[in-house]
């Protein structure tokens, strides 16, 4: 059902366990280390309690609900992968209220803005009137990760020239 992954409840209180999780993972092979990134879904409504706190000045419930949660993931992780996360150790964690406060989206939207068909359509151009600023970012093309990279690369086109950037690309990821 895909409305239960975007509608989480009870994680928090350790009633209910994600739907989904997705997984990232590196290796650094020179020091034998690995990390990885997990994120899954959380509904704002199991935050409301702490809607009016910011981040570094959180309670000490909403700290404690927040580890609970990433270490029952970390369980999760563990028991799909035996073995491959035996030594694991939860590095830092956050909830749409961190991306909130870092991001200013109003809902914590890791995302960016909401869009409508018709705005992906006329993306915001990276060049902008003032001389030399250009514009990159989630948000500024299409949302989240990729919009970021699409619109970097976009930028920097216009910076660079484009036939110059995507050969400099070619060449480096050959």
């Amino acid at each position: 059902n895909t409305a239960q992954h975007y509608e989480e409840r009870a994680l928090l209180s350790g009633s209910a366990s994600p739907h989904m999780l997705y997984c990232s993972g590196s290796a650094e092979p020179r020091n034998g280390t690995y990390s990885s990134v997990v994120l899954c879904t959380l509904s704002m409504r199991e935050l409301g309690r702490w809607w009016n706190t910011s981040t570094g000045a959180r309670p000490p419930e909403y700290r404690a609900a927040k580890r609970a949660l990433a270490e029952r993931i970390l369980r999760m992780v563990q028991a799909r992968w035996p073995g491959a996360a035996d030594d694991a150790k939860i590095m830092g964690s956050f909830t749409p209220l961190t991306f909130r406060d870092y991001t200013l989206t109003p809902e914590g939207s890791a995302f960016g803005i909401k869009k409508e068909v018709e705005t992906v359509r006329f993306p915001m151009p990276a060049a902008t009137h003032i001389a030399g600023l250009y514009l990159a970012g989630q948000s500024i093309i299409v949302p989240g990760v990729l919009g970021t990279v699409i619109s970097g690369v976009n930028a920097c086109g216009n910076i660079l020239g484009r036939r110059y950037l995507v050969s400099k690309i070619a060449k480096e990821t050959a």
